[in-house]
C-alpha cells in the first residue's frame, strides 16, 4: 500500500515537471464579492504535540515554516509519508491505528526530530536574510560564496533539505 502511495505521488510529480513548458500565468482579480481580502504574517507554528488517540497532526496542521524553497511542502509530504507508513504497519501486524502509543512511537516521535531541525533552520534563514544592514548583508553574502564553493557541504544540506 506505502508503494502505491509513493508511485501514485511519482507520478503526480511527473505529471507536473512534465507540465512547466505549458504553464500560463493566472488571471487578474478585477473585483471579488463580500469582504474585501485581508492579509495574515507569515509566522513559525509548531504543535508542541502531533497525536492525541485516533488523531494525527499533518503538514500545516502541525507546522507552519516561512515559505523559504518550499520546505513546507516537504516537510508535508514527509508527515504524509510516515503516518501513511504507521498506518500500513498497524494493519500489517495487527494492531490498532489508532493507538496514542503507536502513533507517538512511530510518527510523532521521528517526525518531530525531523520537523524541529527543520523549522529551526527555516527561521533561522529568515531573519538571516531579512537582515538588511551593510556589514550583517556582506558577511552574509561571503558566507553564501563560502558554502557554494564547498560542493560536498552544499550537496549534503540540499539533500538534507530535500528529505533525502
Amino acid at each position: 500500500p506505502l508503494s502505491g502511495l509513493m508511485q501514485s505521488l511519482s507520478s503526480v510529480a511527473g505529471q507536473v515537471a512534465g507540465s512547466a513548458d505549458k504553464f500560463c500565468s493566472p488571471p487578474m482579480v478585477e473585483a471579488w464579492i463580500g469582504h474585501q481580502p485581508r492579509s495574515f504574517p507569515l509566522q513559525l507554528k509548531h504543535a508542541g504535540r502531533y497525536v492525541l488517540p485516533r488523531l494525527a497532526l499533518v503538514g500545516d496542521a502541525a507546522h507552519a515554516v516561512h515559505p523559504l524553497a518550499g520546505q513546507g511542502v516537504n516537510l508535508g509530504l514527509g508527515d504524509a509519508a510516515a503516518l501513511a507508513a504507521t498506518l500500513v504497519h498497524a494493519c500489517e501486524c495487527g494492531l490498532d491505528p489508532g493507538s496514542v502509543l503507536l502513533l507517538q512511537d512511530r510518527y510523532e516521535v521521528p517526525r518531530q526530530a525531523v520537523n524541529v531541525g527543520m523549522v529551526s533552520a527555516m527561521d533561522t534563514l529568515q531573519r538571516v536574510f531579512g537582515a538588511q544592514a551593510g556589514p550583517f548583508a556582506a558577511a552574509r553574502n561571503a558566507g553564501l560564496s563560502i558554502l557554494n564553493a564547498a560542493g560536498p557541504a552544499k550537496n549534503s544540506i540540499m539533500r538534507h533539505a530535500m528529505g533525502m
